[in-house]
């Protein structure tokens, strides 16, 4: 698969890169998407959020702010909320 991305100069990415008047191709490396994607179904989560329109930059412009993403801030907030009510989860759940 060949990604084009309108850079003005080459940048690193899994792959070869090729740059042609301002165009810059990579050849995107199907191994390292296929491990990203087993990675992701074995250890990680994903939660999706409906949230009013502008929601996402304010809370992405905030936790960069912080040098945080989204995720981290939401995280960090839920985390720090739930240790402040005692709250555990559960058999087996430990906040970090």
């Amino acid at each position: 698969m060949i990604l084009l991305i309108d850079y003005p100069s080459p940048i690193a990415y899994n792959g070869t890169i090729h740059t042609t008047k301002g165009i810059t191709t990579m050849s995107y490396d199907e191994k390292a998407k296929a491990r990203m994607v087993k990675y992701m179904q074995s250890k990680r989560e994903s939660l999706r959020l409906n949230l009013p329109l502008g929601t996402k930059d304010l809370w992405k412009d905030y936790a960069a702010d912080y040098g945080m993403s989204v995720t981290e801030l939401i995280t960090k907030l839920i985390e720090k909320d739930m240790k402040e009510h005692n709250w555990s989860g559960g058999v087996g759940f430990k906040l970090k």
